[in-house]
């Protein structure tokens, strides 16, 4: 009896410091400065009023303080990403859905021109978060298909934005002139097979791009290095192979995470630059396979890369 009583206690003790995080990181984030960057902001703001349901409406302590930290980082300008899947303990049948979901959020949102809809940028990636939260829940289906509702309407809202076709009109010479400019400068100057290149083409052609620590942001040098290699590629490329790589200085999950921005940000790059989707080939890593080997927690900068792999048709060359 006694330990049945000390057990009690030891659990309510637990619900009120739970309850008392959660209220102080809510008030915390409404407090909080705005952040001048409107889709930061509007994740927070979404994170926020998420939190206040959680706590006040579904008496969820343990959720609300979780994603009152989530708006609270936002507000702060830190990177926020969708919740990771396997964190979460919800039903085998649906964690396919899950992860391509949560790939397909992140291909999105991590594009330069979703920032131009914070609102529907910030419910996708929340919709996304409140559909896990109450999947790992499992009782309350409409709840459930609240959220996945959210999501899926945010998401399709965004992409219907983002990618839809404008009829542009040139009515000036200068104008067709300056659409032709921005032609060159997105179309890589592809060489073609020749008899007299041929026999200078190997079957594979490969590059390493490096990243800043903790970051997956290509900066001046890299981009320069991928251009010049972009224009010495051959007509008849097959595939492109992009593998993602970081050092060991985070966990194993952040690292997939953050291997996989970084092949994401190559392919926004090969894209722009008139490289076909359809030859792009994503793998990522993550820590698992350095160029250099080292204890965990190391930081190790030949080790955060993204290797570029573009394969030929040498049947092409050889007939040549």
């Amino acid at each position: 009896m006694i330990n049945f009583l000390k057990t009690v206690s030891v659990l309510f003790l637990i619900m009120i410091l739970s309850t008392g995080c959660a209220y102080h990181n809510i008030e915390k984030a409404k407090d909080s400065p705005d952040n001048k960057n409107k889709f930061s902001q509007a994740l927070s703001e979404q994170y926020l009023e998420f939190a206040l349901y959680e706590m006040n409406e579904m008496h969820d302590e343990w959720d609300a303080n979780h994603f009152a930290l989530k708006s609270l980082s936002a507000k702060k300008g830190n990177e926020v990403l969708p919740e990771v899947v396997s964190d979460w303990e919800i039903d085998a049948h649906h964690i396919k859905e899950a992860e391509r979901k949560r790939i397909d959020i992140l291909n999105v949102l991590h594009t330069d021109k979703a920032k131009e809809y914070p609102q529907l940028a910030a419910r996708s990636q929340l919709g996304f978060d409140c559909w896990l939260e109450q999947l790992e829940e499992g009782w309350q289906d409409a709840h459930i298909k609240l959220c996945y509702d959210m999501m899926n309407n945010s998401l399709a809202k965004l992409k219907e934005k983002l990618y839809a076709k404008v009829d542009i009109k040139t009515t000036t010479k200068e104008s067709t002139n300056q659409n032709k400019i921005k032609e060159r400068q997105l179309t890589p100057a592809k060489v073609v097979i020749n008899k007299e290149n041929a026999k200078n083409i190997s079957n594979t052609k490969e590059i390493k791009i490096y990243f800043e620590h903790n970051s997956y942001k290509l900066n001046e040098k890299a981009k320069n290095t991928l251009t010049v290699f972009l224009d010495k590629i051959y007509e008849g490329y097959t595939r492109i192979i992009l593998e993602g790589h970081t050092d060991r200085s985070g966990t194993e999950k952040y690292n997939l995470n953050l291997a996989e921005l970084r092949a994401k940000k190559i392919k926004e790059f090969l894209l722009k630059k008139g490289m076909e989707e359809k030859t792009i080939i994503t793998k990522i890593y993550g820590e698992s396979k350095p160029l250099v080997h080292t204890r965990d927690g190391i930081k190790e900068p030949k080790n955060r890369r993204v290797k570029i792999e573009i394969s030929y048709d040498q049947n092409l060359v050889t007939r040549l």
